[in-house]
């Protein structure tokens, strides 16, 4: 799945916020602003809200798949701070899309 379409499905997964988790177990709601066209973050911890730019998603998406080519599991702790300091909450985003259905969909290997 290439990045507009995974972008598409994160659009309507956020369509209706969403409460995730951090690695480091910090709960989180995120939704999607429609207006400004964002990933609207709120930790639960400040209730202040962040914005997360379709560019800023995209860095972490292709980063994430640039590691999958290397590692087997791209969701374990260390592999974090590869990606970037910035994506502790871009990640839980990311993986709740993948596993949207019960199944891995983008950065899963393929079947052989």
């Amino acid at each position: 799945m290439e990045f507009d379409e995974f972008w598409e499905n994160t659009k309507k997964l956020l369509a209706r916020d969403i409460e995730l988790e951090t690695i480091s177990r910090t709960k989180f709601k995120a939704g999607f602003d429609s207006t400004g066209g964002v990933i609207v973050v709120t930790p639960n911890s400040t209730n202040l809200p962040r914005d997360v730019s379709k560019g800023d998603f995209k860095k972490v998406y292709q980063k994430m798949r640039e590691l999958k080519r290397k590692y087997e599991d791209i969701y374990r702790p260390a592999l974090y701070q590869r990606i970037t300091r910035n994506s502790s909450y871009i990640l839980p985003i990311i993986k709740a899309v993948h596993t949207e259905g019960g199944k891995q969909k983008t950065l899963e290997k393929p079947e052989t």
